[in-house]
């Protein structure tokens, strides 16, 4: 190892999530050395019980500590460092970062995985090593804190986390640990890694939004020609932040600076735009094992988001195309829907415009309803329907089974991990807004075959009951009241849910559960299924007679 004066210390872990323990001795090599370089292990593992915090939010909440300290960012490097198939590989990772910022202190607390395989490998690091948890009064591991918020126990994250990062942890990084229990975490595919940049702009000239695309060249493997957002590799060791931003200059021109990645969203700003304070957004991880939309490199893509102001006159003569990446333009998001987009790009650009709360389908109206169901002849655009708490209605559809027991059965649906509201929650079978101009039966049965691709006729719906919703929640800062009439109907129809044709914007999955298991999970207060209890009492009082 070279040596230098200055004393860097290497502190390798896989802080999912950082806790009191790592904090405590965090800071204090932050301030006993020149420099900390943090390694950010199993960086491209997702989705599983072990692995289920991206690398990507874990630097977030590594930086969000460090930051309340005192720390500044500039003297601490994070290096993501993927996990290899053998020890000998990732050790080789693990120096070369080493030489690469002139280490001389090796910090870890790993005895299984690393000291004592070093040992019995006569591998010696030429570094002084230092054990973290010598002496350490935080005898805890993430290990357990994953395992309270898997099992609900939130209660005994006080005494875990630090308090900076405790909000954190249970309104989004919870949401990806409950996930990759379920067997629904969004994983890595092993190949080529890369970032995407959803770029959107607001017009002032105009008022409309926009977002940034371009044509991938014609020699490309993978949708040659096909429209795309500007995106592209990671290098080794980079973290995904610093390559979307690397990436985004290179392809597109314009250049965003990093103040501060100790949250989400970043804060970041555009020197180009007299250094105007914009936001960046970490919209997730894209990846498939289906090469017809994840490409024929395996691996797949982390997103980011920036929305700007700044208006087209402004940021149009920053752009320029490189050879893999032409004619680059401001396309209307309300085009977005019928456009097709290389790779999962189309599912990062409406995800992303869900997040913002970026209107981006054309102008759909909804029919406005008085609190007896009646329909007024108004119309509201649905986007206001909850922002001025309008009455307006929807059809709700169970679709029911008897199974072998002569139990009745009912089909739910998993709402997509990309919704605003309930991600990843158990639902209604169907439901939908009434549009202006139809009504109860008909929305019904679109709701049906758009969702679950299921095609009925009005007739084969049973009409089953009438109920009101009226609340008021709060969302993104924004104060929303639900003022809706809904009519619920049952379909009596015994199909496989893995054959049902999925509207995968709105519906990752379809499963059968008999009534009296929903009825009991709903009563007992369970989470995972989101629709409203009082129409599931009814339904049940509705399957008796």
């Amino acid at each position: 190892m070279n040596k230098t004066e200055k004393k860097i210390v290497f502190a390798i872990g896989r802080w999912m999530p950082i806790h009191l323990g790592h904090k405590n001795f965090l800071v204090k090599l932050a301030r006993e050395y020149d420099r900390l370089i943090i390694g950010i292990g199993s960086c491209y593992e997702n989705g599983t019980p072990r692995n289920c915090i991206p690398a990507t939010e874990r630097e977030k909440l590594l930086r969000k500590v460090l930051e309340t300290e005192g720390v500044p960012a500039s003297r601490v490097r994070i290096v993501p460092i993927r996990d290899r198939e053998t020890f000998e590989e990732w050790i080789d990772d693990v120096v070369c970062v080493c030489r690469k910022y002139h280490v001389t202190h090796f910090c870890t607390g790993n005895k299984e995985d690393i000291l004592s395989v070093l040992e019995e490998k006569g591998i010696d690091l030429d570094m002084e090593m230092i054990d973290p948890e010598a002496g350490s009064p935080f005898p805890f591991h993430a290990t357990e804190i994953r395992a309270a918020i898997a099992e609900g126990r939130t209660e005994l994250l006080d005494d875990m986390l630090p308090a900076e990062i405790r909000e954190a942890v249970v309104k989004q990084v919870s949401k990806e640990i409950i996930a990759a229990n379920e067997g629904r975490g969004r994983a890595f595919i092993p190949g080529r890694q890369t970032v995407d940049m959803v770029f959107l702009l607001r017009d002032p000239s105009d008022g409309n939004d926009y977002v940034l695309l371009g044509n991938r060249s014609a020699g490309k493997k993978d949708f040659p020609g096909a429209l795309a957002v500007p995106g592209g590799r990671i290098k080794e060791f980079e973290s995904p932040v610093n390559a979307v931003l690397r990436v985004f200059r290179l392809e597109a021109g314009i250049q965003i600076k990093l103040v501060s990645n100790a949250g989400e969203p970043a804060d970041v700003r555009l020197p180009q735009l007299g250094n105007r304070p914009e936001k960046l957004w970490f919209t997730g991880i894209y990846a498939s094992p289906d090469t017809r939309v994840n490409g024929t490199r395996g691996g797949g893509s982390q997103c980011f988001a920036v929305y700007t102001e700044a208006g087209r006159e402004a940021v149009e003569p920053l752009l320029f195309s490189r050879h893999d990446m032409e004619n680059l333009r401001f396309v209307p998001v309300k085009e977005i829907p019928g456009m097709d987009l290389a790779f999962q790009q189309k599912d990062m650009v409406t995800d992303t415009l869900r997040l913002l709360d970026i209107n981006y389908l054309k102008d759909e109206y909804l029919a406005v309803y008085t609190p007896d169901g009646i329909p007024t002849g108004e119309k509201v655009l649905r986007g206001d329907a909850h922002k001025t708490g309008v009455w307006h209605a929807a059809s709700h559809i169970y679709v029911c089974r008897k199974n072998a027991a002569g139990e009745t059965e009912i089909l739910l649906q998993r709402r997509s991990h990309s919704k605003d509201t309930y991600a990843d929650k158990l639902d209604t079978s169907s439901a939908g807004h009434v549009e202006a101009g139809m009504g109860f039966p008909d929305t019904a049965v679109k709701e049906l075959g758009e969702e679950l691709g299921l095609t009925v006729s009005p007739e084969e719906l049973a009409f089953a009951f009438d109920r009101t919703v009226d609340h008021t929640w709060d969302e993104h800062g924004k104060t929303l009241t639900d003022r809706e009439y809904d009519r619920v109907y049952l379909l009596w129809l015994d199909v496989p849910a893995e054959s049902l044709q999925l509207q995968k914007e709105e519906v990752s999955e379809a499963v059968w559960m008999t009534a009296k298991e929903i009825a009991r999970r709903v009563a007992e207060g369970d989470e995972e299924i989101c629709t409203n209890k009082d129409e599931i009492a009814d339904l049940m009082e509705h399957l008796k007679k």
